[in-house]
């Protein structure tokens, strides 16, 4: 009990500290700080770096170059300490902010206008907290997803600021209800589906730059049972501290199998990835396990196999 009081006295202590040193910073100012932060992570995290490495690995073999390799992993610490800091950023004045440094691209928008029910996927890619802030801003009803992190008031803390615009949050467990309320409700739904999910849990297995990883199938399913389309998109951090939310495509749910949508999906999300690698979240345990029958040695080091 003493340590957990600890831990929430820390978290509540730094996100208070984060809030007061960031949110009415300059633009200018948000980014120098993203770098200073990332670089600080980049020396200190060795066991993200080498993860980082890893799936660097996986998706281009032997094709880097140690420097260019080094240099894709500083950027993509850079990037998360972005990510990071603009969650705070845009909490204040979020509106005028969001009108300033976040665009939609046209074909994003007519989209959207066309089809007022709908599910929007995106992955950890860009700025996928920005994504959502777009939407509601321009008055999309949007309700998302979102993963407890660290205690309890820290999670409710994180869910305010994404709240703030007027985006619906629902928390991972149990979050079936809230999504089968808003497409009931016509309304948009918006997922993150590049993450490990047991099978045992609703996620199957597809190809993901040539090995097996299983992600959720919520996106497929969904669709299929309200008859809504699904769309691929990406927040594009943009060098100006801008954003700009690009379409990167449409799926088609199939009649009775989830899997050949969500391939479609990881499809689209890894042109993205290898495009703009240090958008990417490149540091998470993206294959944590190898199904039966594949080839083990293919994996990056930190995966483990799965068991039925």
């Amino acid at each position: 009990m003493a340590l957990r009081q600890r831990r929430a006295r820390c978290e509540h202590s730094a996100i208070a500290l984060a809030h007061w040193m960031f949110t009415r910073r300059t633009r200018r100012q948000i980014l120098q700080a993203a770098r200073w932060i990332g670089d600080a992570g980049w020396i200190l995290a060795h066991r993200h770096r080498r993860i980082a490495a890893a799936n660097l690995g996986v998706i281009y073999g032997d094709r880097l170059s140690e420097r260019r390799r080094r240099a894709l992993i500083r950027a993509h610490f850079r990037h998360a300490a972005r990510v990071l800091l603009d969650v705070f950023w845009f909490a204040h004045d979020g509106q005028a902010r969001t009108a300033d440094w976040m665009t939609i691209e046209p074909s994003m928008l007519a989209w959207l206008d066309a089809h007022p029910s709908a599910v929007i996927v995106t992955g950890h890619i860009g700025n996928w907290e920005a994504a959502g802030q777009m939407a509601v801003a321009r008055g999309y009803p949007l309700t998302s997803v979102a993963k407890r992190i660290g205690t309890p008031d820290t999670t409710t803390t994180l869910n305010r600021y994404r709240r703030s615009l007027g985006q619906k949050i629902v928390m991972s467990e149990g979050a079936v209800r809230g999504l089968v309320r808003a497409l009931q409700a016509k309304e948009y739904v918006a997922l993150l589906l590049d993450q490990h999910v047991e099978p045992q849990q609703g996620g199957v297995w597809v190809n993901l730059f040539g090995l097996q990883a299983a992600v959720s199938s919520a996106a497929a399913r969904l669709a299929r049972k309200f008859a809504v389309p699904v769309a691929v998109c990406f927040a594009q951090a943009l060098p100006d501290g801008r954003y700009r939310c690009r379409l990167l495509g449409v799926c088609e749910a199939d009649a009775d199998d989830p899997v050949p949508m969500t391939q479609q999906i990881m499809d689209l999300l890894a042109r993205a990835i290898r495009r703009y690698p240090s958008q990417w979240l490149m540091s998470y345990k993206r294959w944590k396990r190898w199904p039966p029958g594949a080839a083990a040695g293919q994996y990056p080091f930190y995966a483990r196999p799965w068991r039925p």
